[in-house]
């Protein structure tokens, strides 16, 4: 069960007259129709009404995956003299197929005689199509006898915000939406979530120099359409650099382009807002250049880790994106050196996890791989081991997303000395408030593979792009 917290208010009124009335019958200031935030969204007003038209409420960007149930609080600023009946629906009629999470539910409820509210417990649909990533929730309601004048009913989406662990996944996957306008097959790739938008940038495709490299598009699930984004003044193409969302921004830094110097320690910043990309400022404790490291954003700093050339490294370094600033990590305690680990932000702690290591790869060909990690925590600069009873085996180039109080983590790959790659087509869910791990469904999962990107949107887990024998550029959701 999910709890929207948003909430509009509607003056019902006779004779459609715009406004409150007071008790002498003259109007007094136009009632309202105020929308609210909710999960990251935005509520889309409704409108005054006659007491034949129905009390709506559309409310977009919620994040409701399939079968959650809304808790929709119908209240009136003044108790009615008897009871008062309405009946809802959740069809809106303005939805389009598959982005609407809005069930075929109806019925009847009251507000009993001098009471203020009453609360209405909708299913969303369990088939919403084939976009589920909780783009709406509609709601319509209908009274049988007008409220008394100078009523206002407002219905509200109230929510426990999503820190408090009120999303239960329900450990299912189904397919990535494809279409006309996906962008080419990739590995290396990284991806963020803006709140309405999935976008990628980066990655490459090819058997040998020169690979392909590739800039960015942006997916928007509301019309299942990719569209690119601006390559002005972005940062040369690479693959397996790192790449974060503040909030307003994406920082890309690091990677790995088959031109000279190879191995990247520059960047850039890319503003959704306006489409274009700014230098990355650095000065300080800049790290060295490398492919493979892991990154996350704590709110107010990037911190980057890991990653090669071989040797590899378990260092890394805090930018301040006000100052342009690097600051270096503690190293103590740290995971062993790797590349191609992954990592997450838990709002306090860096959850670092997998990867390999190689003393000598090109002459020997021997990797180590782990299925270990360890938590960092910038406030103290130190580093806490992660338990690895029941966690997914042993790999590199694996995806990780926060849902706000578990790591998902999926795919990856390993290989033996002068074998093929074997990849992995699974996962697991890290717990830090009990440190245990486990496992996730492999039902309707997308195919094996390594090396491509995820994101959390709220409601799920989105995993996009990697390579098998072949590059790919389809993925799917866990919700």
């Amino acid at each position: 069960m999910i709890r929207f917290s948003v909430a509009l208010a509607f003056a019902l009124v006779s004779g459609c007259m715009v406004g409150e009335i007071d008790n002498a019958g003259a109007p007094s200031n136009g009632g309202s129709s105020n929308g609210g935030s909710g999960d990251g969204g935005s509520g889309d007003g409704g409108s005054s009404a006659g007491p034949s038209a129905p009390l709506a409420a559309t409310i977009a960007d919620v994040a409701v995956v399939p079968g959650d149930t809304a808790i929709v609080t119908v209240t009136l600023n003044r108790a009615p003299t008897s009871n008062l009946s309405f009946t809802y629906t959740t069809a809106d009629g303005t939805a389009l197929a598959g982005t609407n999470y809005t069930g075929v539910t109806s019925g009847s409820a009251m507000i009993a005689q001098g009471k203020l509210s009453t609360e209405v417990a909708i299913a969303t649909s369990s088939t919403p199509g084939t976009l589920y990533l909780g783009k709406r929730f509609a709601v319509a309601l209908a009274f049988a006898t007008e409220p008394t004048l100078n009523h206002t009913a407002t219905v509200s989406f109230s929510a426990a915000p999503r820190s408090t662990g009120t999303r239960v996944l329900k450990n299912k996957w189904a397919a990535f939406p494809a279409g006309p306008t996906t962008p080419a097959a990739r590995v290396g790739h990284s991806a963020i979530w803006t709140g309405k938008k999935l976008i990628i940038w980066g990655g490459m495709s090819g058997t040998s120099v020169p690979y392909s490299y590739y800039g960015g598009a942006a997916y928007d699930p509301e019309t299942n359409n990719w569209a690119p984004i601006s390559s002005a003044g972005a940062p040369i193409a690479r693959t397996m650099h790192v790449a974060v969302w503040t909030g307003t921004k994406m920082i890309v830094w690091g990677g790995y382009n088959d031109t000279a110097p190879f191995y990247r320690n520059d960047g850039g910043v890319y503003d959704p807002a306006t489409d274009t990309w700014a230098a990355l400022p650095q000065n300080g404790a800049i790290p060295s250049s490398r492919q493979g490291a892991v990154g996350v954003w704590t709110g107010t700093k990037m911190i980057v880790w890991g990653g090669g050339p071989p040797p590899f490294l378990n260092n890394g370094a805090a930018y301040d994106p006000g100052t342009g600033t690097w600051v270096a990590i503690a190293t103590a305690n740290a995971p062993s050196p790797r590349m191609g680990a992954t990592a997450v932000w838990t709002g306090t702690k860096m959850l670092v996890w997998s990867g390999t290591y190689a003393a000598r790869p090109v002459i020997d060909g021997v990797y180590n791989f782990y299925n270990d990690g360890a938590a960092y925590d910038p406030a103290t600069n130190t580093w806490t081991p992660m338990s690895s009873a029941g966690a997914p085996t042993a790999r590199f180039y694996s995806t990780a997303a926060w849902t706000g109080t578990q790591m998902i983590t999926w795919d990856g790959a390993t290989f033996p000395p002068g074998g093929a790659f074997v990849l992995d087509g699974n996962g697991g869910i890290y717990d830090p408030a009990a440190n245990g791990w486990s496992a996730m469904s492999v039902s309707s999962a997308p195919s094996n593979r390594a090396h491509g990107a995820s994101v959390w949107t709220g409601s799920s887990f989105i995993y996009w792009g990697g390579g098998s024998t072949i590059y790919l550029n389809d993925g799917g959701i866990y919700y």
